[in-house]
């Protein structure tokens, strides 16, 4: 979840559980799990997709939500064991990375691209990427979301 859409953190969107779902089952069709030792979720916002992630994975694999927007606060709450919230890019991951719906966030997206997450996907790591589709229906939402485009 987007952080500026937090609410009380105890209730769900249909559509976030929907989504969650989806892209679990995505994942671990194209992703072999047991094999994992890191995942890393880009602009994770509240970090419950991650967090959903978890039990799918080894026991020794750790979840780092890297998001730019956490406060103080978000950095500093009680979170599960084995994950960890950042505002610095992790290094390299030989693991999962995904990031999903963020890139239409990101004004220079492609040197985002370039310079953020290549190097952190690594040789051997595997990404998951999602964007809003269909830009004719960018719309004052989007912008108020902090938006650039649709893809």
């Amino acid at each position: 979840m987007d952080l500026r859409e937090r609410g009380d953190g105890n209730q769900r969107h249909p559509w976030q559980i929907v989504r969650a779902k989806f892209f679990a089952e995505l994942i671990q069709s194209h992703v072999e799990l047991s094999t994992l030792t890191s995942l890393v979720d880009v602009g994770a916002g509240d970090g419950w997709f991650a967090q959903e992630l978890l039990p799918l994975l080894p026991s020794s694999a750790t979840v780092t939500c890297w998001d730019i927007n956490y406060s103080p606060d978000d950095l500093e709450a009680d979170l599960p064991e084995r994950v960890i919230r950042s505002i610095s890019r992790p290094n390299e991951s030989e693991g999962l990375v995904t990031l999903l719906d963020v890139l239409e966030h990101i004004p220079d997206d492609a040197g985002f691209l370039r310079d953020e997450l290549v190097p952190l996907v690594g040789k051997n790591g595997r990404l998951v990427i999602s964007v809003p589709a269909h830009p004719r229906l960018f719309s004052d939402h989007a912008t108020a979301l902090g938006h650039e485009r649709r893809y």
